[in-house]
Protein backbone atom coordinates (compact mmCIF):
# COMPACT_ATOMS: atom_id res chain seq x y z
CA UNK A 1 0.00 0.00 0.00
CA UNK A 2 2.93 2.39 0.90
CA UNK A 3 4.52 2.04 -2.73
CA UNK A 4 1.09 2.35 -4.67
CA UNK A 5 0.77 5.85 -2.37
CA UNK A 6 4.33 6.77 -3.62
CA UNK A 7 3.74 6.15 -7.00
CA UNK A 8 0.37 8.14 -6.79
CA UNK A 9 2.12 11.31 -4.97
CA UNK A 10 5.17 11.10 -8.05
CA UNK A 11 3.16 10.28 -11.00
CA UNK A 12 0.80 13.47 -9.52
CA UNK A 13 3.90 15.90 -8.99
CA UNK A 14 5.15 14.35 -12.84
CA UNK A 15 2.44 15.71 -13.74
CA UNK A 16 2.35 19.22 -12.76
CA UNK A 17 5.71 19.60 -13.68
CA UNK A 18 4.75 18.69 -16.81
CA UNK A 19 1.67 20.80 -17.46
CA UNK A 20 3.47 23.81 -15.84
CA UNK A 21 5.83 23.66 -18.81
CA UNK A 22 3.91 23.54 -21.19
CA UNK A 23 2.25 26.87 -21.32
CA UNK A 24 0.51 28.37 -24.69
CA UNK A 25 -0.78 31.21 -25.99
CA UNK A 26 -3.14 33.48 -24.14
CA UNK A 27 -6.67 33.12 -24.87
CA UNK A 28 -9.68 35.41 -26.29
CA UNK A 29 -10.41 38.86 -23.89
CA UNK A 30 -13.56 37.95 -21.64
CA UNK A 31 -17.16 39.95 -21.73
CA UNK A 32 -17.05 42.60 -19.58
CA UNK A 33 -17.80 42.19 -16.27
CA UNK A 34 -21.10 44.06 -14.05
CA UNK A 35 -20.01 46.94 -12.57
CA UNK A 36 -18.20 46.64 -8.96
CA UNK A 37 -19.82 47.93 -5.58
CA UNK A 38 -18.64 51.77 -4.87
CA UNK A 39 -15.49 52.61 -3.92
CA UNK A 40 -14.87 53.20 -0.26
CA UNK A 41 -13.03 55.30 1.50
CA UNK A 42 -12.45 54.69 5.06
CA UNK A 43 -12.23 58.62 6.48
CA UNK A 44 -12.14 58.01 10.06
CA UNK A 45 -11.36 55.23 12.93
CA UNK A 46 -11.35 55.72 16.56
CA UNK A 47 -12.01 53.87 19.81
CA UNK A 48 -12.62 54.78 23.34
CA UNK A 49 -9.27 54.33 25.37
CA UNK A 50 -10.41 54.73 28.86
CA UNK A 51 -14.63 54.65 30.05
CA UNK A 52 -16.61 57.29 29.75
CA UNK A 53 -19.15 57.68 32.55
CA UNK A 54 -22.82 58.25 31.13
CA UNK A 55 -25.49 60.50 33.49
CA UNK A 56 -28.58 58.65 34.06
CA UNK A 57 -31.38 60.71 32.08
CA UNK A 58 -28.83 62.03 29.99
CA UNK A 59 -27.99 61.73 26.13
CA UNK A 60 -24.20 62.26 26.35
CA UNK A 61 -21.88 62.42 23.00
CA UNK A 62 -19.32 59.76 22.71
CA UNK A 63 -16.22 60.62 22.76
CA UNK A 64 -14.23 58.31 20.95
CA UNK A 65 -10.59 59.47 22.49
CA UNK A 66 -8.11 57.41 20.27
CA UNK A 67 -8.21 58.33 16.24
CA UNK A 68 -6.44 55.77 14.89
CA UNK A 69 -7.03 56.72 10.99
CA UNK A 70 -8.74 60.06 10.29
CA UNK A 71 -8.02 60.40 6.50
CA UNK A 72 -9.50 64.28 5.94
CA UNK A 73 -9.25 65.65 9.33
CA UNK A 74 -12.77 65.96 10.28
CA UNK A 75 -12.60 64.32 13.93
CA UNK A 76 -12.09 66.42 17.17
CA UNK A 77 -10.95 63.54 19.39
CA UNK A 78 -11.66 66.32 22.48
CA UNK A 79 -15.26 66.89 21.53
CA UNK A 80 -16.35 63.23 19.67
CA UNK A 81 -17.70 65.84 16.61
CA UNK A 82 -16.94 64.08 13.27
CA UNK A 83 -16.93 67.47 10.64
CA UNK A 84 -17.50 65.99 7.32
CA UNK A 85 -15.48 67.58 5.17
CA UNK A 86 -16.56 66.40 1.58
CA UNK A 87 -19.32 65.65 0.05
CA UNK A 88 -20.86 62.22 -0.39
CA UNK A 89 -22.39 59.39 1.04
CA UNK A 90 -21.59 58.13 3.91
CA UNK A 91 -21.74 54.47 6.29
CA UNK A 92 -21.47 55.34 10.08
CA UNK A 93 -21.14 52.42 12.45
CA UNK A 94 -20.15 52.13 15.94
CA UNK A 95 -20.04 49.70 18.93
CA UNK A 96 -20.66 50.88 22.74
CA UNK A 97 -19.57 48.21 25.07
CA UNK A 98 -20.67 48.81 28.29
CA UNK A 99 -18.41 48.56 31.31
CA UNK A 100 -21.52 48.12 33.89
CA UNK A 101 -25.14 46.09 34.32
CA UNK A 102 -27.70 47.29 33.73
CA UNK A 103 -31.22 46.69 35.60
CA UNK A 104 -33.84 44.67 34.08
CA UNK A 105 -36.11 47.43 32.68
CA UNK A 106 -33.65 50.42 32.16
CA UNK A 107 -33.94 51.76 28.51
CA UNK A 108 -30.76 52.00 26.73
CA UNK A 109 -30.97 55.34 23.75
CA UNK A 110 -28.49 55.08 20.94
CA UNK A 111 -28.14 57.81 18.88
CA UNK A 112 -26.97 59.50 15.65
CA UNK A 113 -27.38 62.90 15.09
CA UNK A 114 -26.21 64.72 11.61
CA UNK A 115 -26.06 68.69 12.81
CA UNK A 116 -28.09 68.20 16.34
CA UNK A 117 -30.83 66.65 14.58
CA UNK A 118 -32.05 63.37 15.12
CA UNK A 119 -30.95 60.72 12.09
CA UNK A 120 -31.29 57.57 13.73
CA UNK A 121 -31.98 56.22 17.42
CA UNK A 122 -32.49 53.04 18.99
CA UNK A 123 -34.30 52.39 22.38
CA UNK A 124 -33.35 49.07 24.06
CA UNK A 125 -35.11 47.71 27.19
CA UNK A 126 -32.62 46.13 29.23
CA UNK A 127 -32.74 42.17 30.50
CA UNK A 128 -30.65 42.92 33.19
CA UNK A 129 -26.98 42.27 33.25
CA UNK A 130 -24.30 43.72 31.29
CA UNK A 131 -25.67 45.34 27.28
CA UNK A 132 -23.36 46.11 24.25
CA UNK A 133 -24.59 47.24 20.90
CA UNK A 134 -23.63 48.15 17.65
CA UNK A 135 -25.27 50.21 14.76
CA UNK A 136 -24.49 50.43 11.39
CA UNK A 137 -26.46 53.10 8.99
CA UNK A 138 -26.06 55.07 5.65
CA UNK A 139 -26.05 58.68 5.54
CA UNK A 140 -26.87 60.12 1.95
CA UNK A 141 -26.39 63.67 0.58
CA UNK A 142 -23.66 64.40 3.55
CA UNK A 143 -22.41 68.52 2.41
CA UNK A 144 -19.03 69.46 3.90
CA UNK A 145 -19.24 71.12 7.14
CA UNK A 146 -22.24 68.99 8.68
CA UNK A 147 -21.71 67.29 11.88
CA UNK A 148 -22.07 63.50 12.66
CA UNK A 149 -22.66 62.98 16.70
CA UNK A 150 -22.83 59.65 18.55
CA UNK A 151 -24.96 59.48 21.95
CA UNK A 152 -25.76 57.68 24.40
CA UNK A 153 -28.01 57.82 27.05
CA UNK A 154 -30.16 55.43 30.05
CA UNK A 155 -32.61 55.81 32.15
CA UNK A 156 -31.13 53.70 35.21
CA UNK A 157 -30.62 55.05 38.95
CA UNK A 158 -27.03 55.48 38.70
CA UNK A 159 -24.40 56.80 36.30
CA UNK A 160 -23.35 53.95 34.03
CA UNK A 161 -19.70 53.44 32.25
CA UNK A 162 -18.95 52.78 28.30
CA UNK A 163 -15.73 50.67 28.75
CA UNK A 164 -12.84 51.85 27.03
CA UNK A 165 -9.21 49.92 26.52
CA UNK A 166 -6.52 49.87 24.73
CA UNK A 167 -8.46 47.60 22.47
CA UNK A 168 -11.14 49.50 20.36
CA UNK A 169 -13.94 47.31 22.24
CA UNK A 170 -16.09 50.84 22.07
CA UNK A 171 -15.35 52.11 17.97
CA UNK A 172 -16.83 54.36 15.73
CA UNK A 173 -16.01 54.03 11.76
CA UNK A 174 -17.24 56.05 9.40
CA UNK A 175 -16.99 55.24 5.08
CA UNK A 176 -17.20 57.77 2.55
CA UNK A 177 -18.81 56.04 -0.46
CA UNK A 178 -17.08 57.32 -3.65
Amino acid sequence: MRKKLLVSATLVVVAALVFTACEGPAGPRGAEGPAGSPNVQTVLFAYLSSSQTIESGSNSTVVFDTVVVDELNGYDPSTGLYTVQADGDYSVAFTIDWRDTFADGDTIVYVIDVDTALFVAVDLTSGGGSEGYSLSTSIPNLSAGEIIEVRVGHDSVDTRDIYGSYRPETQLAIVRLE
